[in-house]
């Protein structure tokens, strides 16, 4: 009897044995689940450590790591990473000698992710920028009483840069698509321009009217010009690196004014005309990046055709702004062109920042301008300044920007 309770005893203690070397070999050698959890799925071809199917080494193989089917096997360094792939710069995790998952502040591998934007799967960029607009067609708008030579144009007005910014927020989801919203907004490119003499300007952009107007023999006529721009897009970008496409819609607006006044003696007269247009449609383009260490270039172009609502608001007043010449509204819609393209250089001064500058040019064709509803005929009778609406003229924005981004 007691040599039975020996052989019980002892049978035992061997199967307590057993079983901590299985749970000590399970927690160094087949790494639980949930190792993995949070990262790219593991890599699958052999390697000079293991098969890539089941983490054993071929026979002969040198020492190394058994870390399961999950994960591939390293090989035992001294160093407190193991290497490749799993180790180094250029990994986003490392396993130690003990078979520890180490996280390692480094850019994603692009052997273990596709993504081509590093340092996160949220990323929001705020950018100044510094705009100019191209002149509009030239118009006549005032002459020399005397001779009437033209002495006031809708291309004298310098338009100027102006700084306005743009906000940029983005997701990469897991199938390498990128989701991305883009707002920018300005409301006041403006320029002026004026000719005076005294009794001697005639305006000449509703007809030549006949005295008593204000706008005959006047001592000085005024043109401020003005336009504004918004811009809301949404796109779908694949970040896989290389040559990137991009889909997408978006809206926008476009605002023109032309703005006239007449100082005759004591008397003053105001005049205005005013475009909107309002824009939605689909646009599609790409995009190129390289990257050289911390410093990158990057490249885009997009286009779209789009369908344009657009608006014109004619309102002329004379007599020292008592007597209403003209007071006209007009409503069309047409198909308008837009298209973007621009170029980048950025360098991150830090994993999650990056540094950004660059120029970029939006272009619109086929919409209604202040400037394009004028009518060049000299006649009153004739003139049909607000009254025929027209939706074909074109503009660029252009300049550049400096701007921030991180990545989360």
């Amino acid at each position: 009897m007691n040599r039975m309770k020996k052989t019980v005893y002892l049978f035992c203690m061997l199967a307590t044995a057993a079983s901590a070397v299985s749970t000590a070999h399970a927690q160094i050698g087949g790494a639980p689940a949930q190792i993995n959890e949070g990262f790219p799925p593991p890599i699958r071809t052999p390697t000079p450590y293991g098969n890539g199917i089941d983490g054993l080494p071929p026979p002969g193989a040198p020492p190394g790591l058994n870390l399961g089917p999950d994960v591939p096997a390293a090989p035992y360094s001294d160093s407190p990473y193991a290497q490749p792939p799993y180790g180094g710069p250029s990994s986003p995790y490392a396993v130690s000698p003990n078979g520890e998952v180490l996280i390692e502040s480094a850019p994603f591998d692009p052997a273990l992710c596709n993504y081509q934007q590093p340092f996160g799967r949220i990323y929001f960029a705020a950018d100044a920028m510094y705009w100019d607009r191209t002149e509009p067609f030239q118009r006549e708008i005032a002459v020399r009483a005397v001779g009437g030579a033209p002495r006031l144009r809708t291309s004298d007005p310098n338009w100027t840069h102006e700084v306005f910014p743009r906000l940029t927020m983005g997701v990469v989801c897991p199938n390498n698509w990128a989701i991305e919203a883009n707002i920018y907004y300005k409301d006041d490119f403006d320029a002026i321009a004026n000719y005076g003499e005294t009794d001697l300007v005639t305006g000449t952009f509703f007809g030549v009217q006949p005295e008593p107007s204000d706008w005959s023999s006047a001592d000085q006529i005024n043109l401020r010009m003005a336009s504004g721009l918004h811009s809301y897009e949404v796109s779908a970008i694949n970040t896989i690196a290389g040559i990137q496409p991009i889909l997408g819609i978006r809206y926008l607006e476009f605002r023109d004014r032309a703005t006239f006044t007449a100082f005759d003696n004591a008397s003053r007269s105001d005049a205005y005309i005013g475009t909107y247009n309002f824009m939605l449609g689909p646009q599609a383009g790409l995009k190129v990046g390289y990257d050289f260490g911390m410093i990158g270039v990057e490249a885009l172009g997009k286009v779209g055709w789009y369908y344009n609502d657009a608006k014109t608001s004619t309102l002329i007043r004379d007599l020292n702004n008592t007597t209403v010449y003209r007071d006209v509204h007009r409503n069309g819609q047409n198909d308008a062109c837009v298209f973007e393209t621009g170029v980048m250089i950025y360098a991150r001064p830090l994993t999650w920042l990056s540094v950004r500058f660059g120029y970029q040019a939006l272009g619109i064709i086929n919409t209604a301008m202040a400037v394009d509803q004028i009518s060049q005929v000299r006649s009153a009778a004739l003139n049909t300044t607000g009254i025929i609406p027209d939706a074909h003229g074109d503009i660029i924005y252009h300049g550049i920007y400096l701007g921030l981004e991180g990545r989360w």
